[in-house]
């Protein structure tokens, strides 16, 4: 699926800042790499090992990342979100109950909003709810369109609808 200029921009953004102002290594775009995942356990695992924790804990560690960001249950961004919070809350990802944060250490960047807000990567927008007054001016065209959408009901499904509205 093709992306727009804007997106396209965007993502040109973000590589930059993380390759330049945050030092992460580049490793390019991977969207017709064979065997592309969303987590790349040979890097990981090596990171982890370099880190010196054991094969066990690695293991683990891949298991639940890829159980959270495969899980075809939910949405991408369910998905997103349990993958983030496996990186970001430390959840336990041993008996122990050592978390993950003491686990990948330094592998683990937080991006938070206001940086993105402010980097260009995201708009500002805030949700701000509010009260309208709202008057009903015709309660005849109402009558007119709620027998529209009910024409053809039964009439216990007709009074149903009339005391739902």
């Amino acid at each position: 699926m093709p992306i727009g200029q804007a997106e396209r921009q965007t993502q040109q953004r973000v590589i930059q800042l993380f390759r330049n102002t945050l030092g992460y290594q580049y490793l390019g775009h991977w969207q017709d790499r064979p065997n592309n995942r969303n987590i790349n356990p040979e890097l990981l695992e090596a990171f982890l090992t370099e880190q010196g924790h054991s094969a066990a804990l690695i293991q683990r560690t891949l298991h639940l990342l890829n159980r959270a960001a495969n899980d075809q249950t939910q949405g991408l961004y369910a998905c997103n979100k349990a993958v983030y919070d496996l990186l970001r809350y430390d959840v336990p990802v041993k008996a122990d109950k050592q978390k993950s944060a003491e686990v990948f250490g330094g592998y683990i960047h937080t991006y938070k909003f206001n940086e993105a807000v402010r980097d260009g990567v995201v708009l500002d927008l805030r949700y701000e709810a509010r009260n309208i007054d709202q008057a009903l001016t015709s309660p005849e065209r109402i009558d007119q369109w709620f027998a529209a959408k009910t024409q053809g009901l039964t009439d216990i499904a007709l009074l149903k609808e009339q005391r739902d509205y």
